[in-house]
């Protein structure tokens, strides 16, 4: 029918919307758990200079955590520069407006003749890129692929779906996040099974 195809397009940018949302909330709530265990580190760090006999260890496990307190600053300025909670809201209103759009096409694309779609599509063409203007915030090509290789009908091999799992489960900023956070601890936890205080 004459409306489908376009139809089509509205859902795979709303499913590429969704997806960014999941991700950067994913991304958000790792950011807050790296944050969270890298302050618990620091605090356990300094304990351990307290602890320990020996004023050299101290002096330096000091400075060690100075240096980690400086870091933790410049990480929370950073985090707090990346909008996390804004882009989730723009993505996700975003799929919203596109979801409603898309089931309006898909109603029309069933029960409307070809003339009838016809004369509604110039409409439809421009709440489209109203909506896509009015959040003004795009979707990676990540985030496209990503959704694509979800669809049944998808012509996308094997390794290139487990490829894009990693990437969207791991690679992408979420490894980071989980380092930062596992790191310090692992540290503090070696130094006091084998090092002892």
């Amino acid at each position: 029918m004459y409306l489908e195809e376009f139809s089509n397009t509205v859902y795979k940018t709303m499913c590429a919307r969704f997806t960014a949302f999941r991700r950067v909330k994913r991304n958000r709530d790792a950011s807050k758990v790296a944050e969270t265990l890298f302050s618990a580190s620091i605090i356990g760090i300094s304990l351990i200079a307290l602890m320990s006999n020996n004023l050299e260890v101290s002096k330096n496990i000091s400075v060690f955590t100075i240096i980690l307190s400086t870091f933790l600053l410049s990480l929370s300025l950073l985090l707090s520069g990346l909008s996390y909670d804004k882009r989730m809201d723009n993505y996700h209103a975003c799929g919203n407006e596109l979801n409603r759009l898309y089931r309006n096409m898909h109603h029309d694309v069933k029960t409307l003749t070809e003339e009838e779609q016809k004369r509604k599509e110039s409409d439809y063409i421009d709440q489209y890129f109203n909506i896509l203007n009015k959040y003004n915030q795009n979707h990676t090509s990540f985030d496209y692929e990503y959704a694509m290789s979800l669809f049944s009908d998808s012509t996308m091999g094997i390794v290139s779906r487990l490829w894009l799992k990693i990437r969207y489960y791991i690679l992408d900023m979420y490894l980071v996040y989980w380092s930062i956070a596992i790191v310090p601890v692992v540290w503090i936890a070696w130094y006091c099974l084998y090092k002892g205080v």
